[in-house]
């Protein structure tokens, strides 16, 4: 789109020529693998406004944009004192806020750069009182950018719930909560249900020790998920399936969920002929015990 309608603008074209050096890279082929690397690329297409002399980022914007919008960013590079690196310093050198660090976490959003705005507002949580954190400039903030529950400050919550619960209500901190935990567990369901090399382990224990010593159903759920891809990364099916018969038993799955795992973890044994009729099998009781006829078409399609 960029290439057909943004960058063949005569306005775009003629400013992009003067002002800068252009290249354009397929990230997945030959040095693009090295520069996505190196830049942290994560989305599809990111524009890089890279200082020669350092080759250093000053500037980043993912997704297509206008020419209008290009033009503007273009713009926004060029001004030491607006673009992402002028940001980022003026943030770090001057007084941390929940206002500067709006300005931040959103050059950072144009960036999809997500990794980062969790770090950086972990990094400003983590340094504010639990009545700060509280206060509704900031809950915002985190609400809207803190995604990890091992972080400080999601742990902070967790040990003093009560407190934060007073003030902000229950359905609130919970709801923050346990979209945590599911953001977390949902980022190891394995969709072929087979081992994968980038499995990181070390967070899995982790996220499986804290998830073991809470007293409650979210929880519980969330560690019999979790469980279930750690069954399938270390191939041990049995335990796999034991794992999703209680989930499904003590209906532990909401119910777009179910569909899901079965689909995931239940269909997919390639090479397990016999856990594959087990999980058909078990695919056929779960038609036949709802009576949501959207979730019976989904189970249906899966077997």
């Amino acid at each position: 789109m960029l290439d057909r309608d943004v960058f063949t603008n005569d306005g775009v074209a003629d400013y992009f020529n003067e002002k800068f050096v252009n290249a354009k890279y397929n990230m997945e082929k030959g040095m693009g693998i090295e520069l996505r690397k190196k830049y942290g690329v994560s989305a599809f297409p990111t524009l890089l406004f890279i200082d020669a002399r350092t080759q250093e980022v000053i500037h980043r914007v993912a997704g297509s944009r206008g020419p209008d919008d290009l033009l503007a960013q273009a713009q926004v590079a060029l001004d030491p004192a607006a673009n992402m690196q002028g940001i980022k310093e003026a943030y770090e050198a001057g007084e941390k806020n929940a206002q500067t660090l709006g300005v931040y976490l959103a050059a950072l959003r144009r960036a999809a750069m997500t990794p980062e705005i969790n770090k950086v507002t972990v990094e400003y949580m983590t340094d504010l009182t639990n009545e700060q954190m509280m206060q509704e400039e900031n809950w915002a903030l985190l609400e809207r950018n803190i995604i990890d529950p091992l972080s400080e400050p999601i742990q902070r919550i967790f040990a003093n719930k009560a407190e934060f619960v007073k003030q902000l209500g229950e359905e609130k901190v919970n709801s923050k909560l346990n979209a945590t935990l599911l953001i977390a567990v949902s980022s190891f369901r394995n969709k072929e249900a087979e081992p994968i090399p980038d499995f990181d382990q070390e967070r899995y224990n982790a996220l499986e020790a804290f998830l073991s010593k809470m007293d409650s159903p979210v929880a519980a759920s969330n560690l019999l998920q979790l469980q279930v891809a750690g069954y399938a990364q270390h191939q041990e099916y049995g335990k796999m399936i034991n794992a999703l018969y209680e989930l499904m038993d003590k209906n532990m799955l909401i119910s777009q969920l179910k569909p899901i795992f079965l689909m995931t973890y239940m269909t997919k044994l390639t090479g397990h002929k016999e856990m594959q009729k087990e999980a058909i099998a078990f695919a056929n009781k779960a038609i036949a015990d709802t009576s949501d006829n959207q979730l019976k078409a989904s189970f249906s399609l899966i077997n």
